[in-house]
């Protein structure tokens, strides 16, 4: 599952806290982690893997959190990548794996219509 948080000090400061208030503190992230544009952070092993990414390639946050698709459950609200913003940094990374991904994003947008 992958985090996309704002690159901010103040985000960086609660995001550390809440990684250590979990029980993950001995990791040893830093502020530096988070406000590296081009670092993530790595939490756990597939399939049970967390990635905390601070910039996405050919996308903004702001981008991103404006268009956020919100979905609510007993009270919780999560906040999902529009599938546009996906495919455009999928686009962006142009890995192989990322292509493919894009083709069949690009299918579930054409079944939707």
């Amino acid at each position: 599952m992958d985090f996309f948080v704002e690159r901010t000090i103040a985000n960086a400061e609660k995001l550390i806290k809440a990684i250590d208030d979990f029980g993950f503190g001995s990791i040893g992230f830093t502020i530096e982690d988070i406000m590296d544009e081009n670092g993530f952070m790595r939490m756990g092993k597939e399939p049970l893997r967390i990635d905390i990414l601070s910039s996405l390639p050919g996308i903004t946050f702001d981008e991103v959190i404006n268009s956020a698709e919100v979905y609510e459950e007993d009270g919780v609200k999560i906040k999902v990548i529009h599938i546009n913003h996906l495919i455009k940094n999928k686009l962006a990374v142009g890995r192989p794996q990322d292509i493919a991904d894009v083709k069949a994003l690009q299918k579930i947008i054409n079944r939707k219509k």
